[in-house]
């Protein structure tokens, strides 16, 4: 065998046994979709090349390295158009996260977005529609569009394990975003409670407080102008 093809086996090899390892739930929900649907990911070969640039993207996920040709990958799978459904959800969800770490806040939402039907999948874990739509959530807020930030945050709230540190920052978020909807009697029990968590950052700790005595007052303000 020369070197050139030994090398690749090698890495054909390194890339299989790292897929392997990996599970962050949407992997798993990937392969249980592919037996529970009876899915031949080999029924073409336009479909075989989408997953094997699906696989590419998921081991450059995984890896961490270069983001750029990362994000190339798994949107070349997608403009295939012959990406099964579940590598579709699951590309979708990595491009998110991808462009979300980026601070492509645009193009973050525009890929969690289209999970929107994947989301309401019962077989999806939790923890993956929770994470989906706090990043979504997020990245409407990043973008100052606080209306279409909350119904994310709510579902990831309402998704969320109690004990995860983020469920304050996520209560945080809304909190805000109500605020500068002018929804100040909502945004104030949220405030309240990613406060009273304890698990803020010192610089989200100041922010929030901030934000919480601003919406106070402004809720005082309306009250008594009510009276009057």
């Amino acid at each position: 065998m020369s070197c050139l093809k030994q090398l690749l086996l090698t890495a054909a090899i390194l890339q299989a046994c790292v897929l392997f390892a990996f599970d962050d739930g949407m992997s798993n929900f990937v392969d249980a979709q592919i037996q529970k649907h009876k899915i031949d990911c080999c029924s073409s070969y336009e479909v075989q090349e989408a997953v094997v640039l699906y696989n590419r993207g998921v081991f450059g996920f995984v890896v961490s390295w270069d983001p750029d040709g990362t994000i190339e990958l798994f949107n070349d799978a997608l403009k295939s158009g012959a990406l099964p459904l579940p590598h579709y959800t699951a590309a979708n969800y990595y491009l998110g996260r991808l462009y979300f770490c980026g601070r492509n806040f645009v193009d973050a939402t525009y890929s969690l977005y289209s999970l929107s039907n994947a989301l309401r999948n019962p077989d999806l874990p939790m923890q993956i529609r929770a994470d989906a739509n706090q990043h979504l959530g997020t990245s409407y807020y990043k973008l100052n569009h606080y209306a279409a930030a909350i119904a994310p945050l709510n579902e990831a709230l309402k998704s969320s394990d109690s004990l995860r540190t983020d469920q304050s920052k996520i209560l945080a978020l809304l909190g805000v975003s109500y605020f500068m909807l002018g929804h100040y009697a909502d945004a104030i029990p949220f405030l309240e409670n990613a406060l009273n968590l304890n698990t803020l950052r010192d610089e989200d700790i100041q922010d929030t407080k901030y934000f919480l005595e601003k919406a106070r007052k402004a809720f005082s303000r309306l009250f008594y102008d009510q009276l009057q």
